[in-house]
């Protein structure tokens, strides 16, 4: 930031003398009186009467100091900030982070950021990873965590940890009679054939994590729907153009928002108004099922 006609014209109005300012600003007399013939020519108006060597503000040379004051205090601010900047004790970091992950790791890992970078700036982006893949590259966010799936030639990647994709069964399953400690494996193993026939409730087709499960199936020759059904969380317009088309459970989220807010009104307190409810209410919000080929519905 070059503020050099700034300075120039604040120091001479502090000294007065164009002998003066031009020793504090360490150049030659000639030089300054030259520079200021050059910014006054170019306003069209004198900052400075003359008399004899001495040097006073013109009406326009006080406002030109009073606005140039104010110039130089936000230089001055802007050069401590970028010094903060460079050295990685300011600025700001747009974080990208999967939904499912983000109350996990975001309130650890923002508090050891924040004791190490208190005046860093952290915005985080809960999606999933195809929608933050696009910010990333529109420069929407400058890093994200995800499940490295395919690697996008135009992104750099650096290899956090290895996660292990595990599929849960209850303890009274009858294929857990198939289960074996393996080295490297901290779970109960069971080979995935011997679920033939189960249903699989995983994610929906846009999530990381589910390509991981459908290549752990296909790996264990296991087809859709002639071997496993599969039921995904959530019903979105993707679930019916993936093939096989799939199962989908939805909770109604918004509908127990509003129950939630309704029963709170009932059985608040407020002075004057006694409460409209005072005794508990259970009250159930079922979801939904849609039934697709995934599970062995013939498509429509």
């Amino acid at each position: 930031m070059n503020l050099k006609e700034q300075q120039y014209i604040v120091t001479l109005a502090g000294c007065g003398s164009m002998t003066q300012a031009a020793k504090k600003l360490n150049i030659t007399q000639p030089a300054l009186s030259s520079y200021l013939a050059g910014v006054e020519n170019g306003l069209g108006y004198p900052l400075f009467e003359r008399t004899g060597k001495a040097l006073r503000p013109t009406y326009l040379g006080e406002l030109y100091l009073e606005k140039a004051r104010k110039i130089l205090a936000l230089g001055e601010e802007f050069q401590h900030q970028r010094e903060q900047v460079l050295h990685g004790y300011q600025g700001r970091i747009r974080v990208g982070i999967p939904i499912r992950r983000s109350p996990h790791l975001i309130p650890s890992a923002l508090k050891i950021f924040r004791g190490r970078f208190p005046n860093v700036e952290v915005i985080v982006q809960e999606g999933n990873q195809r929608a933050m893949t696009e910010m990333l590259r529109e420069d929407q966010l400058d890093l994200m965590l995800c499940n490295l799936v395919n690697q996008e030639g135009e992104l750099e990647y650096e290899h956090l940890c290895w996660d292990p994709v595990i599929f849960l069964v209850q303890s009274a399953h009858p294929c857990c009679r198939h289960a074996r400690y393996r080295d490297t494996f901290y779970h109960p193993w069971i080979d995935l054939r011997e679920f033939e026939q189960e249903i699989f409730i995983l994610q929906h087709p846009g999530q990381s994590l589910r390509q991981y499960s459908d290549r752990l199936l296909e790996e264990a020759g296991l087809s859709i729907p002639e071997d496993v059904s599969l039921v995904s969380f959530n019903d979105t317009p993707l679930s019916e153009l993936v093939t096989p088309a799939l199962t989908s459970v939805s909770t109604h989220v918004e509908e127990m928002s509003r129950t939630a807010v309704r029963l709170l009104a009932e059985r608040a307190r407020v002075p004057g108004r006694p409460p409209v409810r005072t005794l508990p209410v259970k009250v159930v919000v079922p979801p939904s099922l849609v039934c697709r080929e995934s599970v062995g519905v013939p498509a429509k």
